[in-house]
């Protein structure tokens, strides 16, 4: 039984969060947070991987934040592998909106704060605004040091930023002069691993997931922002 204390999913949310407004940098937050629950589960030796089609391993069981435990039961319902795709569609689908889902433990933790949203008495959902600051700034802190300053990341740090890299959000953790480097940093790191056939699966289809829906966005007049 695996044991999460944080989660992939939660660093990658306090990284998409607006500190004072609690809405996201990217309209593509819930692909990349819902890519990274799925990779959550993929490190905790959840799933696995055989000819790129994935499934839950027979004796899958986590020890976690309740989201973790209900993602797991939701890709529990496919009786067969599958690409990586269909498991992050699943995610999203039944835990909508997966980045409010993902949150509730950083509310409950004093992290961020919850907030309901309207537009002119209409409601819009929610906002999480960050109550605590530190463990953001603790983050961008280490990842800053592993792809500015060349520290050896740990393997869970080198598959938070393989899922960063992904999803284009390198740009969003480093100072814009950095940039560049941090890039190229990102990319030596991922070649190099360690990843599990999961855990790339996953990466893979968080990258494809977020080119389409880019794409589609282009399509209907409407650039996203990550």
């Amino acid at each position: 039984m695996a044991h999460l204390e944080w989660l992939l999913a939660e660093d990658v949310l306090l990284l998409v969060t607006e500190d004072e407004k609690g809405g996201t940098t990217t309209e593509h937050a819930d692909v990349v947070v819902a890519g990274a629950l799925l990779a959550d589960l993929a490190e905790a030796g959840c799933l696995v991987e055989t000819d790129k089609l994935v499934s839950v391993a027979p004796d899958a069981s986590v020890d976690g934040p309740p989201i973790l435990v209900e993602a797991l039961d939701v890709l529990r319902q496919r009786d067969q592998p599958v690409k990586a795709k269909k498991l992050l569609e699943d995610l999203r689908k039944q835990l909508k909106p997966v980045s409010d889902r993902v949150a509730e433990r950083l509310v409950e933790l004093g992290v961020l704060e919850l907030r309901k949203a309207t537009f002119l008495k209409i409601p819009l959902g929610y906002k999480a605004p960050t109550l605590d600051p530190e463990p953001e700034r603790a983050l961008r802190t280490r990842l800053g040091d592993i792809l500015v300053q060349g520290v050896t990341p740990s393997d869970r740090d080198a598959e938070l930023i393989a899922l960063l890299r992904a999803a284009d959000l390198i740009r969003h953790v480093v100072d814009k002069e950095h940039r560049k480097a941090a890039k190229q940093r990102a990319q030596e790191i991922e070649a190099q691993g360690p990843a599990s056939p999961a855990l790339k699966a996953v990466v893979d289809e968080v990258n494809d997931a977020l080119v389409m829906a880019i794409a589609a966005g282009s399509a209907a007049g409407v650039i996203g922002s990550s």
